[in-house]
């Protein structure tokens, strides 16, 4: 789990490192269309990465409190994740007839 995860964390960190260095290029040389949409293909990469970073974050309970301040996104991710909780403490305290 400790190798999956660091590997996970090191593609995250060298997508990153791509990304800038191919901003400061572009930065240099603005004519160069090819930069322009390499970049465009690692916008959704990146983003998408970060976003189960997140999710992982938010069912381990670590960022619980941050996230529900957070955007829109975020917090709706929150927010269900909140419900899949509560729905499992009813069911664990539910019999088989259903009475609490």
């Amino acid at each position: 789990m400790a190798r999956k995860n660091k590997r996970k964390k090191q593609k995250l960190k060298n997508q990153e490192d791509e990304y800038r260095t191919l901003e400061t290029e572009l930065q240099k040389k603005l004519q160069k269309r090819s930069l322009k949409g390499q970049i465009d293909l690692m916008k959704p990469k990146l983003y998408i990465l970060e976003k189960e970073e997140l999710a992982q974050y938010i069912k381990k309970g670590n960022l619980k409190k941050k996230i529900e301040n957070g955007n829109k996104p975020e917090r709706s991710l929150a927010y269900k994740l909140n419900k899949q909780k509560e729905k499992k403490w009813i069911n664990k305290l539910q019999d088989e007839e259903g009475n609490i």
